[in-house]
C-alpha cells in the first residue's frame, strides 16, 4: 500500500494530473522520468531520508 501511494503521487493518477517528479525542481535533483523504483529500496535514499527528516519527525512526536 505504501509502495502505492508513493508511485501514485511521484509519477500521477487519475488523481494527481502530475506526479511529483513532472515538478522542476525533482527534475533538477532526479533528472527527468525517474521511476519510483530507483527509490524504494534503495538503501542510500533510505538512509539519507531518515538522516533528513529523522529530527523533524521526533521533534514533531514531543
Amino acid at each position: 500500500m505504501k509502495k502505492k501511494a508513493f508511485t501514485d503521487k511521484w509519477i500521477g493518477n487519475k488523481n494527481f494530473s502530475k506526479g511529483e517528479r513532472d515538478n522542476i525542481e525533482m527534475k533538477m535533483c532526479f533528472g527527468n522520468e525517474k521511476e519510483p523504483d530507483f527509490f524504494l529500496g534503495n538503501n542510500n535514499f533510505d538512509q539519507l531520508s531518515c538522516r533528513l527528516y529523522g529530527p523533524l519527525i521526533k521533534a514533531l512526536k514531543k
